[in-house]
């Protein structure tokens, strides 16, 4: 029950930077994403998981803003963000009640879809030391569903 809580917290903090747009690189819209985790640790575990989000066309102004964001209700900070060319890295570190996580990424863009690769390293708690890897693959489906 502790592995799937913690999977569920984990996904939550990986799924907040989906969206971390740039705006000439992305197209808003409805966005699909097929995640993929491992989890090293006391238990190794993986899973996939797909979700849609929409993305605004105001979203895409401010990258960095909209990460940290959407970051601040996962109690995370974005610690390091540079954007070159079609690429972003960043890093962030985030409070859990499952202990302190740190996590460092990589986005290439590419229009209508991009991909993640982001490592979260938690240094403890109750589950114990662990490492948890995302690979995240993004498209861009068409436009958003209207309510």
């Amino acid at each position: 029950m502790k592995i799937a809580k913690l999977f569920l917290a984990a996904a939550t903090i990986a799924a907040s930077a989906l969206p971390a747009l740039a705006a000439d690189l992305i197209h808003a819209g409805k966005w699909d994403y097929q995640i993929d985790m491992t989890m090293k640790g006391p238990r190794d575990f993986s899973n996939s998981m797909h979700q849609t989000q929409c993305i605004k066309p105001e979203d895409a102004k401010d990258p960095k803003k909209l990460m940290e964001e959407n970051n601040k209700r996962n109690n995370c900070k974005v610690t390091k963000w540079d954007m070159s060319g079609n690429k972003a890295s960043y890093a962030m570190e985030c409070s859990t009640p499952q202990g302190k996580m740190t996590s460092t990424g990589e986005t290439t863009y590419a229009g209508d879809s991009y991909e993640t690769h982001m490592k979260m390293d938690m240094s403890g708690g109750e589950a114990g030391k662990m490492s948890i890897e995302y690979h995240i693959k993004a498209k861009r489906l068409g436009d958003c569903d209207q309510k």
